[in-house]
């Protein structure tokens, strides 16, 4: 027998084989039988033109089912008046079944400030950049706010997006986006991208740093920025950093810490645990708070407030809506 003519046997055999054990399979399960066209290749792994087998068990052959979303909570009966706040725009959301259960004005764009770092950061991410490469710090004109590194400072990458996102540093997230890409026009122009992709429809951005009122975003848009971000490791274990380090080449350690004033214990918790938070400031912007509480029993509210009145009132407000929701809504 030619060599291919005993290999085209053996195969052939095995392809009836293998249906007749399907066959069997099928009748000591019991179930209805059904004859299909399978594809032969998936079965076997070699061409078997035409071969109709019998299936063992549909649901073995039908793709996995789609887990289920946790139930949203229900209101309590008699459940407490919400909290009044001075937020122009604020949201909770619950975080384990993507339910709405307080909103104000929540679709009325706002001024982000420095909310838009969420939004460079994940341009940054995206790109997979080396975290441990260094770059030199160089002076940045018309920089406000606070800068934490300083010009000449020789740094990491890494080091950079932490000053970005627990400290706010204007100074740092301008000279991350200047290592990675060739001009701020051209990172924008990338920001405007990724807006277009996820999608947040309402959301404009003007600058990477939250300089300019011209950054607007709704407190959905903001709260979808959180989601996203707590979705990278990186960006999920900065916002929830309180304080951090940077040693530079030169050996000079320049100290990062939050700008979350609920995370650094200044102001006292109500609530269990925080995941991680944003903050973000203009005149024109008022006091914003982005963040995600948690709860003794691992249930987890996402927060926004954009327009607070002042610096207190933001991180109050953000933990009053969320105690509220927590004592007027039962998870079950």
């Amino acid at each position: 027998m030619p060599k291919t003519g005993w290999l085209f046997a053996f195969l052939t055999t095995i392809g009836v084989a293998g249906a007749g054990v399907l066959m069997g399979a099928e009748i000591l399960h019991g179930a209805p039988v059904s004859a299909e066209t399978l594809a032969p290749a998936a079965l076997y792994g070699f061409p078997l033109t035409g071969r109709t087998v019998t299936t063992v068990d549909r649901a073995m052959l039908s793709p996995p089912p789609v887990p289920k979303s946790p139930a949203p909570p229900r209101a309590r009966d008699s459940a407490p008046v919400a909290p009044g706040i001075t937020a122009k725009s604020a949201l909770v959301i619950d975080a384990g079944s993507g339910a709405v259960l307080f909103a104000h004005d929540a679709d009325t764009p706002q001024s982000l400030a420095s909310i838009t770092k969420l939004l460079t950061a994940l341009v940054i991410v995206d790109q997979e950049p080396n975290w441990q490469a260094t770059t030199t710090v160089k002076k940045i004109r018309g920089i406000d706010g606070p800068h934490i590194v300083e010009e000449g400072d020789v740094v990491t990458l890494r080091d950079l997006l932490f000053a970005s996102l627990v400290g706010s540093s204007n100074s740092a997230t301008m000279s991350l986006v200047d290592a990675v890409t060739s001009s701020s026009t051209s990172f924008v122009a990338k920001m405007r991208l990724k807006i277009d992709a996820l999608p947040l429809e309402r959301m404009r951005v003007a600058d990477p740093a939250g300089l300019s009122p011209d950054n607007m975003a709704t407190a959905n848009d903001a709260v979808r920025l959180l989601q996203l971000a707590f979705e990278r490791p990186l960006l999920r274990e900065a916002l929830g950093t309180a304080h951090y380090d940077i040693r530079t080449q030169g050996g000079a350690v320049r100290k990062v810490e939050s700008t979350n004033w609920l995370l650094l214990g200044k102001i006292t918790k109500t609530i269990d645990k925080i995941i991680g938070s944003k903050t973000g400031y203009l005149p024109e912007a008022g006091y914003n708070f982005v963040t995600a509480f948690q709860d003794a029993t691992g249930h987890q509210l996402q927060v926004v407030v954009l327009g607070a009145k002042d610096h207190y009132a933001r991180f109050t407000e953000a933990q009053a809506l969320a105690t509220w929701v927590y004592g007027a809504f039962v998870w079950e």
